[in-house]
């Protein structure tokens, strides 16, 4: 990393700090915001974030700047449910930056607004970072980089879209329109994430499920998703969550799960899915006579 990106370590640290102390202070949960609980994996979900980026994708400080406001955004903002509540935050993350990076917030956005010059709320919207801008690439060749233009990203979204009905029986005739690109940069950021998971909320029909699945192309992720049956029961659960594990842990493949709340027959599938996501296993899964033993071989 350039020199003056590498003595951005400690600011970045710092200024995450401030802005978990903030949060914890102002959003507090009440009955009707009661999703409002803010905890250390969150701060530990903004570095993570600014991790995701490469050298070749940063031309100076400023970029990585842009990056920690959008992790900052993606972990904080995307939870927020009340305009005020955007609004202070908004208020607070100028702050945060001019007072910890020295530099004015203003310039660092004024790309967002070309017309004013100065970035408002709503502006923030087109600060996106994806590595889904060359979909063609592969692992470690996918870059995490800042888009640049939003008439290119339209552009690869519909080609991913076309390719993903060409190779599928099921298509999607979706729309794509600007609300929905934010939520899929969303999800794409989510996947690229080791361990990523997401609750998405929403109407029924709003494109949870079809911006999970391009999403997961996109990426070149494999989606696994139960087919529920009347007789679908437990037992058939813990088949399909042997068939899942088998891919993404024995076979090494990528997956994405997705389940639905209708899918939900059960409360110990939630259990099971808890456990999942806290430990990576679910417990009792195998009988003991199913588990396999490996032996360490003797070397002479």
């Amino acid at each position: 990393f350039p020199g003056e990106c590498m003595a951005l370590g400690s600011q970045i640290v710092a200024a995450t700090q401030e802005m978990y102390k903030q949060a914890i202070s102002n959003l507090l949960p009440t009955p009707a915001k009661s999703h409002y609980t803010f905890n250390l994996r969150d701060f530990a979900r903004v570095v993570y974030g600014c991790l995701l980026i490469k050298p070749s994708s940063l031309s100076d400080k400023k970029t990585l700047i842009r990056l920690w406001v959008h992790e900052v955004y993606r972990v904080f903002c995307d939870r927020l449910v009340d305009t005020a509540d955007m609004t202070w935050l908004f208020q607070s993350v100028k702050g945060v930056v001019k007072e910890h990076f020295k530099d004015d917030f203003d310039k660092l956005f004024k790309h967002l607004s070309p017309i004013q010059g100065r970035p408002t709320e709503d502006d923030m919207r087109s600060l996106m970072f994806g590595d889904y801008l060359n979909p063609d690439a592969m692992g470690e060749d996918r870059l995490y980089q800042e888009v640049t233009s939003m008439e290119e990203l339209y552009a690869t979204v519909e080609g991913c879209l076309e390719e993903y009905n060409q190779t599928h029986k099921t298509q999607m005739n979706l729309v794509i329109f600007r609300y929905a690109l934010e939520h899929l940069s969303r999800i794409s950021r989510i996947l690229k994430q080791a361990g990523g998971n997401a609750l998405l909320v929403g109407m029924g029909g709003s494109g949870r499920q079809s911006l999970s699945r391009l999403a997961s192309a996109i990426s070149n992720y494999t989606t696994f998703q139960p087919v529920i049956s009347k007789s679908y029961g437990l037992t058939e659960w813990r088949e399909d969550l042997k068939s899942l594990l088998k891919s993404a842990g024995g076979q090494g493949k990528p997956m994405v799960f997705l389940l639905t709340d209708t899918q939900i027959k059960e409360e110990s599938f939630l259990e099971d899915v808890d456990s999942l996501l806290n430990t990576g296993e679910v417990p009792n899964l195998y009988t003991i006579d199913r588990k396999s033993t490996r032996r360490t071989p003797v070397t002479q």
